[in-house]
């Protein structure tokens, strides 16, 4: 089996980074800017054959999307397509996770059932193994299926590279959720999983995400999340 048999849009998964990792990355990697955040894309190669090949990921660059004759809107849009399809992400409730965590029960994802059996109003956005699992805001889709749940908009918190909390704009006031982001950034997250400092919003009617209360730049300026 060769390398190049699985650098192929059909492999390439999403992640996400604040803007400012586009600093430190060569210019030649693919991305798409959302927000304050960019899309980066990676070939994911099966673990069976990672050691086979001597390759466990691959960043997409420039090069690469152009051998597989695609602008990168198609290559983001496959990649979302990709992580759907493979099931990539999974939605918690804040309950469920501390539940899993003190008696070691298998976590079980988001239902309408569950949502109204609650406590802590706050929903999970991330993978089955915790990591890189914040990308999974780009499902819009699931976003649309819990405030249609919620009968509201929700707010988006990007806790870190690895999930993002979900909650009903109701149940806190901004200015709270911004302290306590704030904080989190500051005091609880280590500096390589930050993602960002901004609140978002989704909102039903038009199916993106956008800067909570963005003062900092025209909010038609900048591509939301859609």
């Amino acid at each position: 089996m060769k390398k190049e048999e699985y650098i192929v849009p059909e492999n390439v998964i999403p992640i996400i980074r604040n803007e400012q990792v586009l600093e430190i990355l060569p210019d030649n990697i693919s991305y798409v800017s959302k927000e304050d955040l960019v899309v980066l894309f990676f070939i994911e190669v099966p673990p069976s054959v990672a050691e086979q090949i001597n390759l466990i990921s691959l960043p997409v660059t420039e090069e690469i999307v152009k051998s597989w004759e695609m602008d990168i809107q198609e290559v983001y849009e496959v990649a979302l397509k990709n992580m759907h399809e493979r099931n990539y992400i999974k939605i918690y409730t804040m309950d469920g996770i501390m539940t899993e965590q003190f008696f070691e029960l298998k976590n079980q994802e988001f239902s309408k059932e569950t949502m109204e059996e609650m406590e802590e109003p706050f929903l999970v956005v991330t993978t089955e193994y915790y990591a890189e699992g914040a990308v999974g805001i780009l499902d819009t889709n699931k976003l649309q299926e819990i405030s249609e749940i919620a009968g509201e908009d929700l707010y988006v918190i990007p806790s870190s590279i690895h999930e993002c909390l979900l909650l009903p704009k109701s149940k806190m006031k901004l200015q709270e959720i911004r302290e306590k982001l704030m904080y989190a950034n500051i005091n609880v997250i280590k500096p390589e999983d930050w993602l960002s400092d901004n609140v978002y919003e989704y909102s039903a009617v038009t199916k993106e995400i956008a800067i909570t209360g963005d003062n900092l730049r025209e909010r038609d300026s900048v591509e939301h999340i859609r």
